[in-house]
Protein backbone atom coordinates (compact mmCIF):
# COMPACT_ATOMS: atom_id res chain seq x y z
CA UNK A 1 0.00 0.00 0.00
CA UNK A 2 1.18 3.52 -0.68
CA UNK A 3 0.24 4.76 2.80
CA UNK A 4 1.52 1.69 4.67
CA UNK A 5 -1.61 1.76 6.89
CA UNK A 6 -4.28 -0.86 7.34
CA UNK A 7 -7.59 0.80 6.52
CA UNK A 8 -9.96 -2.14 6.08
CA UNK A 9 -10.62 -1.52 2.37
CA UNK A 10 -8.52 -2.49 -0.64
CA UNK A 11 -9.05 -1.51 -4.27
CA UNK A 12 -9.39 -4.74 -6.25
CA UNK A 13 -9.30 -3.30 -9.78
CA UNK A 14 -6.37 -2.75 -12.11
CA UNK A 15 -3.68 -0.15 -11.53
CA UNK A 16 -1.67 0.66 -14.65
CA UNK A 17 1.92 1.86 -14.65
CA UNK A 18 5.45 0.60 -15.19
CA UNK A 19 6.40 1.03 -11.53
CA UNK A 20 3.24 -0.55 -10.11
CA UNK A 21 4.23 -3.85 -8.45
CA UNK A 22 2.26 -6.89 -9.60
CA UNK A 23 1.08 -7.46 -6.03
CA UNK A 24 0.26 -3.79 -5.35
CA UNK A 25 -2.66 -3.15 -3.02
CA UNK A 26 -4.02 0.37 -2.73
CA UNK A 27 -6.62 1.61 -0.31
CA UNK A 28 -9.21 4.05 -1.70
CA UNK A 29 -7.55 6.87 0.25
CA UNK A 30 -4.15 6.24 -1.40
CA UNK A 31 -5.90 6.53 -4.75
CA UNK A 32 -8.06 9.59 -4.00
CA UNK A 33 -5.22 11.47 -2.32
CA UNK A 34 -2.90 10.79 -5.27
CA UNK A 35 -0.39 8.76 -3.24
CA UNK A 36 -0.70 5.70 -5.50
CA UNK A 37 0.09 7.87 -8.51
CA UNK A 38 2.86 9.86 -6.83
CA UNK A 39 4.58 6.80 -5.39
CA UNK A 40 4.10 4.28 -8.17
CA UNK A 41 2.94 6.22 -11.25
CA UNK A 42 -0.38 4.39 -11.01
CA UNK A 43 -3.29 5.30 -13.25
CA UNK A 44 -6.73 3.76 -13.00
CA UNK A 45 -8.86 4.93 -15.95
CA UNK A 46 -8.68 6.06 -19.55
CA UNK A 47 -10.49 9.36 -20.13
CA UNK A 48 -12.32 10.58 -23.21
CA UNK A 49 -11.24 13.75 -24.96
CA UNK A 50 -12.60 17.20 -24.31
CA UNK A 51 -12.20 17.57 -20.56
CA UNK A 52 -9.64 19.95 -19.06
CA UNK A 53 -6.35 18.40 -17.92
CA UNK A 54 -7.22 18.80 -14.21
CA UNK A 55 -10.47 16.84 -14.65
CA UNK A 56 -8.72 14.16 -16.73
CA UNK A 57 -6.02 13.83 -14.05
CA UNK A 58 -8.67 13.46 -11.33
CA UNK A 59 -10.23 10.49 -13.13
CA UNK A 60 -6.98 8.92 -14.38
CA UNK A 61 -4.93 9.20 -11.22
CA UNK A 62 -7.31 9.71 -8.26
CA UNK A 63 -10.47 7.77 -9.14
CA UNK A 64 -10.63 3.99 -8.63
CA UNK A 65 -11.26 2.23 -11.92
CA UNK A 66 -14.29 0.15 -12.76
CA UNK A 67 -13.86 -3.57 -13.33
CA UNK A 68 -14.49 -4.14 -17.04
CA UNK A 69 -13.83 -6.82 -19.62
CA UNK A 70 -12.99 -4.34 -22.38
CA UNK A 71 -11.05 -1.09 -22.10
CA UNK A 72 -13.11 2.04 -22.73
CA UNK A 73 -12.71 5.72 -21.97
CA UNK A 74 -14.43 7.43 -19.04
CA UNK A 75 -17.13 9.52 -20.74
CA UNK A 76 -16.94 13.27 -21.10
CA UNK A 77 -19.67 15.80 -21.90
CA UNK A 78 -19.91 19.60 -21.90
CA UNK A 79 -16.09 19.75 -21.85
CA UNK A 80 -15.84 17.90 -18.53
CA UNK A 81 -15.70 14.36 -17.14
CA UNK A 82 -19.02 12.74 -16.33
CA UNK A 83 -20.13 11.61 -12.88
CA UNK A 84 -20.37 7.85 -12.35
CA UNK A 85 -23.81 6.83 -11.01
CA UNK A 86 -23.54 3.04 -10.93
CA UNK A 87 -24.36 -0.18 -12.76
CA UNK A 88 -28.09 -0.27 -13.47
CA UNK A 89 -30.02 -3.46 -14.03
CA UNK A 90 -32.25 -3.85 -17.06
CA UNK A 91 -35.31 -2.86 -15.02
CA UNK A 92 -33.52 0.23 -13.68
CA UNK A 93 -32.59 1.28 -17.23
CA UNK A 94 -36.15 0.76 -18.41
CA UNK A 95 -37.26 3.08 -15.59
CA UNK A 96 -34.83 5.73 -16.92
CA UNK A 97 -35.96 6.38 -20.53
CA UNK A 98 -33.17 8.90 -21.23
CA UNK A 99 -30.45 6.41 -20.29
CA UNK A 100 -32.21 3.52 -22.06
CA UNK A 101 -32.37 5.52 -25.29
CA UNK A 102 -28.64 6.29 -25.07
CA UNK A 103 -27.87 2.59 -24.61
CA UNK A 104 -30.19 1.56 -27.46
CA UNK A 105 -28.68 4.15 -29.79
CA UNK A 106 -25.22 2.78 -29.07
CA UNK A 107 -26.26 -0.87 -29.42
CA UNK A 108 -27.99 -0.22 -32.75
CA UNK A 109 -24.71 0.75 -34.37
CA UNK A 110 -23.83 -2.97 -34.30
CA UNK A 111 -25.60 -5.45 -36.55
CA UNK A 112 -26.60 -7.64 -33.58
CA UNK A 113 -27.93 -4.50 -31.87
CA UNK A 114 -30.65 -4.16 -34.50
CA UNK A 115 -32.12 -7.53 -33.58
CA UNK A 116 -34.85 -6.57 -31.10
CA UNK A 117 -34.96 -10.02 -29.50
CA UNK A 118 -31.22 -9.99 -28.88
CA UNK A 119 -31.33 -6.44 -27.52
CA UNK A 120 -34.11 -7.44 -25.10
CA UNK A 121 -32.00 -10.41 -23.94
CA UNK A 122 -29.00 -8.08 -23.58
CA UNK A 123 -30.97 -5.67 -21.39
CA UNK A 124 -32.44 -8.55 -19.34
CA UNK A 125 -28.88 -9.86 -18.84
CA UNK A 126 -27.50 -6.63 -17.38
CA UNK A 127 -25.73 -7.47 -14.15
CA UNK A 128 -25.58 -11.15 -15.12
CA UNK A 129 -23.87 -11.55 -18.51
CA UNK A 130 -23.54 -7.91 -19.51
CA UNK A 131 -22.86 -4.73 -17.60
CA UNK A 132 -24.00 -1.15 -18.15
CA UNK A 133 -22.26 1.80 -16.50
CA UNK A 134 -24.40 4.89 -15.99
CA UNK A 135 -22.86 8.36 -15.99
CA UNK A 136 -24.34 11.85 -15.99
CA UNK A 137 -23.01 15.16 -17.22
CA UNK A 138 -22.46 17.40 -14.21
CA UNK A 139 -23.43 20.48 -16.26
CA UNK A 140 -26.50 19.60 -18.32
CA UNK A 141 -27.67 16.30 -16.80
CA UNK A 142 -27.31 14.29 -20.02
CA UNK A 143 -27.31 10.57 -19.28
CA UNK A 144 -24.35 8.63 -20.68
CA UNK A 145 -24.16 4.84 -20.77
CA UNK A 146 -21.18 2.60 -21.41
CA UNK A 147 -21.66 -1.13 -21.64
CA UNK A 148 -19.51 -4.20 -21.56
CA UNK A 149 -19.83 -7.87 -22.26
CA UNK A 150 -17.43 -10.75 -22.17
Amino acid sequence: MACERERGFIFTGVAYGERVPKDAKFCPWCISEGKAHAGFGASFNLVGTGAPPEAQDEVRFRTPGLVTWQDWDWPTHCSDVAVYLGQPSGDELRANPRALEVLLRDLRQWEWGRDETYVEEFINGLGIREVAYLFECRHCGTQLVCWDQD
